[in-house]
């Protein structure tokens, strides 16, 4: 409410008149002084204009006479500024509330005769916020929404109009009187501006000189939806790399840009297709991932519109069954180690594979390690299983066969199947007559690095007072039997700039099983600039590593890790009960700090940690994790209880990393792994992962239930995510409220903090409250699922946590805020959505409006979870007996 109102003020000075070219004890007249003010009021602030004077008014000598302006509410003081006209003509009263009664009264003062009296009062009343709501877009028209103001308002003293713009040019009007409204015959995919402005209707207290004044409270741009996208026609046809291609005929009559395509629940980016009015797209689906019923349902297409990524749902021509594509899987029956960690050179093993046939068809060969399996070959092969013998051959050493691929038929034709992921059996072939037997310290220390050693007894290894050397280079095979290797000492102070591997195995080649390394103490530090790699047990693993464990603490600079420095092999069934001290504390080189390893190349399979993870880090790239700092390969059925924490630094300008209760950094794989432990500290900070990135990387069919804290971006599962979040689930309380002067943005969720372009979450929950502190300069946004959802998607998915907002600029149930996909998702009906200090002032931008709440009964019931989200009962418990929400099927 802009009002520009002019008071004549006139003061009847008893003590007479001074005039400016006379001097002061001169005396005249009492003449009428005048002050012309002008006033405007907005939302939250009053501005005074005091206008100039003419010369034929007479002021007072400055110092003499003062001018004061008093702000009053519910007749108490709560502001008092001068007005000294000679040098500041204007003046600005700020954060005043909305919507609120305030008078402003003028006071002159004598300041010879210490006499204050009023002058004039002006009462007015702060403008409403006025926040409008976009409801609905539509090609040819759009519904809008806005708070109300008291219509005795309107119908005393004011309107409200909002104004249609095209390209500059007014169209259309309507009087706000009602509170939902509709511009319509509009175009479709135009762009149109939305202006909301209020009129003072003119009254005895106008400017005359301005009859109806009016200003602009809201602007904002609209673009009508296109016309829609529809299919014409799905077809498929068979690839050879064991695909099945969709053909999908397209009518795109505004020339969309499309981004993704959703199909059986999957969001596929990767595709081919002709620019033009009438498209064919042609992208490639696994057979596997289309169900047992073999039928490829085209869901939704995702396209590109205004800096988001707008959702178009498909009906008709979405569905095309491809079972005849379906071809026979064969999987080995048995993975990784076989029951006997070690064989004899020569001897003959039975393998055995699994076979689910599919259209009558049979299978021809297997390739195994370096070996084609005919039919010929095959020592067994029934309507489900199949079996094969391997020979051990003569070289010694470990081997690591690879199920690669298999070749099937039938009457029309014969494919080759390539084997998805990496499918193998090891075991370490070698002279069992030549064991070398370990039952002392002595024995350890001259164990055969090239043979077969295995332990008789528990070795202590500090007993002898000797600095015990590290085993370099052992490519051989250690079996524990369950043994306990105890009080390993190792300790070095470095200032190299070449990569150095320690641990009581510098690296291993070969096949590590049953080993027991308690009473551990390890502390390698560097203050050069090359890489130091630490485990407790091997610096860097390129073998296998089997059922084995480490208690104790570890201290390092670079890559640490409670058990294994860096893996680039394979660690199967192995834990670290362990304290670990990571990081090096320099800006220009980063830290990858893990409870069992510092950063795996390789697989991390049934595996473990617990204890204090602890990182000193002030590099942006560092990465700690409950189980491995950073990860660039596969992690499955693993698991981490320990608390993570990164040593914030002293100067606020400093990054620290990213942060996560199982893995730091990920840009691969994690499926069927959980976190417990509580996480603090990280620029990206997440329950499971602090930052996981890359189109190839991705989450599946895992949890984490630990309290996470941050500095930036920050989720009870993922702080930073641009993979594919598939069956997952966060119940931990996210804080974001750590000032770091280098975060331009916080961004807070109960599953993801910021999910950006690349990155989808599906078939997901979260229940966590995210809480907010009060940051000054930020932009905060959270969300009770996610807090930025940018280009990126986001689908058949629940929040139910409390989101409290502090100062956020945006907060919602769902999304805190959304320039990408959004459908199928929900909120608690019970979940309260609140900002600032008092609990009282809700959000008027919550819950997420293209969201759905959902009441408790229906998140008590199996069926609602597999109707409406799509939830699968192979991955999810579903029978609710403990009226709790869906757990994972580890």
């Amino acid at each position: 409410m802009k009002l520009k109102i002019m008071i004549i003020l006139s003061l009847f000075l008893l003590t007479g008149c001074f005039n400016r070219h006379e001097n002061k004890e001169t005396l005249g007249a009492r003449p009428d002084i005048s002050y012309s003010f002008f006033y405007e009021v907005s939302q939250t602030s009053i501005m005074i204009d005091v206008d100039n004077y003419s010369s034929s008014r007479y002021l007072p000598e400055k110092g003499e006479f003062k001018l004061y302006a008093v702000l009053e509410n519910n007749d108490k003081e709560i502001r008092r500024i001068e007005l000294d006209p000679t040098t500041q003509s204007v003046y600005h009263i700020n954060n005043l509330l909305p919507n609120t009664d305030y008078s402003l009264i003028f006071y002159h003062l004598d300041t010879k005769k210490s006499i204050e009296w009023p002058t004039h009062t002006i009462n007015f009343k702060t403008d409403t916020i006025i926040s409008t709501k976009i409801e609905a877009i539509k090609q040819d028209q759009f519904t809008f929404s806005w708070n109300d103001v008291s219509k005795e308002e309107l119908l005393n003293e004011q309107s409200i109009k909002a104004y249609l713009y095209k390209n500059d040019t007014l169209i259309d009007e309507l009087d706000l009187v009602e509170n939902n409204n509709h511009f319509k015959n509009l175009e479709p995919n135009k762009h149109y501006k939305l202006t909301i402005e209020r009129s003072l209707i003119k009254d005895a207290k106008m400017d005359t000189s301005n009859p109806t004044q009016s200003y602009v409270l809201k602007e904002e741009i609209i673009r009508t939806l296109p016309r829609p996208i529809t299919v014409t026609n799905l077809s498929a046809t068979y690839e050879e790399d064991n695909h099945v291609a969709l053909l999908i005929d397209l009518n795109n009559p505004s020339d969309l840009e499309l981004s993704s395509f959703v199909i059986n629940g999957e969001l596929y980016y990767e595709f081919d297709y002709m620019h033009g009015v009438d498209k064919q797209i042609r992208l490639k689906i696994k057979p596997s991932s289309l169900g047992r019923d073999g039928i490829a349902k085209l869901e939704y297409i995702n396209v590109d519109f205004d800096d988001q990524i707008l959702t178009i749902p498909i009906t008709e021509h979405n569905q095309i069954d491809v079972s005849e594509f379906q071809v026979t899987s064969v999987s080995l029956e048995e993975e990784r180690k076989l029951e006997s960690g070690y064989y004899n050179l020569g001897d003959e093993l039975i393998i055995n594979f699994n076979v689910l046939h599919q259209n009558n068809q049979t299978v021809e060969s297997i390739v195994f390690g370096d070996k084609t399996y005919t039919t010929e070959d095959f020592l067994t092969y029934t309507d489900s299983e199949l079996s094969i013998k391997v020979n051990t051959g003569q070289e010694p050493g470990l081997q690591n066969l690879v199920f690669k691929e298999y070749q099937i038929a039938n009457n029309h034709q014969t494919k080759t199947i390539e084997v998805g992921g990496h499918k193998e059996i090891y075991f370490f072939a070698g002279n069992i007559s030549q064991i070398n037997y370990i039952n002392n310290f002595s024995d350890f220390m001259n164990l055969d690095v090239d043979g077969i050693n295995v332990l008789t007894s528990n070795i202590d290894l500090s007993l002898n007072h000797v600095k015990i050397l590290p085993i370099e280079n052992f490519s051989g095979y250690l079996e524990g039997n369950g043994y306990k290797i105890s009080g390993n000492r190792l300790s070095n102070e470095l200032n190299v700039s070449d990569r150095s591997y320690h641990g009581l195995f510098t690296i291993n080649d070969g096949l590590i099983n049953n080993i027991i390394l308690t009473d551990s103490s390890v502390k390698v530090t560097n203050s050069g600039t090359g890489d130091t790699i630490v485990g407790s047990l091997v610096g860097q693993n390129r073998g296998i590593i089997y059922n084995s464990s480490v208690n104790g603490e570890i201290e390092g600079t670079d890559v640490t890790g409670g058990l294994v420095g860096r893996n680039n092999g394979t660690i199967v069934n192995s834990h670290a009960d362990i304290i670990v001290r990571g990081g090096n504390g320099l800006e220009n080189q980063s830290a990858s700090t893990g409870g069992l390893v510092g950063s795996n190349y390789g697989t991390i399979d049934n595996s473990s940690s617990s204890g204090l993870v602890t990182s000193n880090g002030v590099n942006i790239d560092n990465s700690t994790g409950g189980l491995i700092g950073y990860n660039y390969a596969a992690v499955i059925y693993s698991h981490s209880t320990s608390e993570v924490k990164v040593t914030k630094s002293d100067d606020e300008n400093k990054n620290i990393g990213s942060v996560g209760g199982l893995v730091g950094k990920s840009q691969g794989k994690i499926k069927n792994s959980y976190a417990t432990g509580d996480v603090y500290n990280g620029m990206n900070t997440g329950g499971l992962v602090g930052f996981s990135y890359s189109y190839y990387g991705s989450i599946e069919n895992s949890y984490a239930t630990g309290n996470v804290s941050s500095a930036s971006y920050a989720g009870g599962l993922v702080g930073n995510n641009a993979t594919k979040i598939k069956n997952c689930y966060a119940t931990g309380t996210v804080t974001s409220g750590i000032t770091y002067k280098s975060y331009t943005g916080r961004y807070a969720g109960g599953l993801v903090g910021y999910n950006q372009a690349g990155g989808s979450v599906s078939f997901s929950y979260s229940t966590g409250n995210i809480n907010i502190g009060f940051v000054e300069n930020y932009n905060i946004i959270i969300g009770g699922l996610v807090g930025f959802n940018n280009k990126s998607i986001v689908f058949n998915s629940l929040a139910t946590g409390d989101v409290y907002g502090g100062n956020a600029e945006h907060s919602g149930s769902v999304l805190g805020s959304n320039k990408g996909v959004l459908f199928n998702t929900f909120y608690s009906e019970n979940q309260i959505i609140r900002i600032g200090i008092d609990d009282s002032k809700i959000n008027p931008s919550a819950p997420y409006k293209r969201s759905k709440s959902v009441n408790s009964i229906d998140l008590h019931d199996a069926n609602w979870f597999k109707t409406q989200l799509g939830f699968e009962e192979l991955v999810w418990n579903l029978d609710n007996v403990d009226h709790s929400l869906p757990s994972l099927k580890n």
